[in-house]
């Protein structure tokens, strides 16, 4: 198992920046990658949602959210099967002076290749969020 974090210190307040991070919905207008991102709600114990995705390459994920914690600002998902043996991925927000945040994603993966290519992709999120607050998107 690898783990791999990617930081990035966002000039826009902890709110705006959670409003993206911390909507389950919002993956594919940030996270590189992802053309479709439907979401419900769970009953299952321990799981708060699912998410079903899929990839521009046409694979097919299935998530289940097991933290979403607007207070710490905190979301926290696993990718349940497919390609992957494990998986966890933990999205932070934390608030900072002037009006500045540092936003985390760290990610834990079985077969270790995985983290390196979600921590590449998850990297290159955290710049889109800041495009997007910035309005420069593409």
């Amino acid at each position: 198992m690898a783990t791999v974090r990617r930081e990035r210190l966002i000039h826009h307040r902890a709110d705006a920046v959670w409003g993206i991070l911390g909507d389950p919905e919002s993956l594919p207008r940030w996270f590189p990658g992802i053309a479709t991102c439907v979401y419900s709600d769970s009953d299952e114990p321990g799981v708060i949602g699912t998410r079903a995705v899929t990839t521009r390459a046409g694979l097919s994920l299935n998530e289940e959210i097991i933290t979403l914690d607007p207070l710490l600002r905190r979301l926290q998902y696993r990718i349940a099967g497919g390609v992957l043996s494990h998986h966890l991925a933990t999205v932070d927000v934390i608030e900072l002076p002037d009006d500045q945040c540092m936003a985390i994603y760290g990610t834990d993966a079985e077969p270790a290749v995985m983290a390196l290519v979600l921590g590449g992709a998850a990297g290159e999120g955290l710049e889109n969020v800041e495009r997007i607050l910035d309005g420069t998107e593409e």
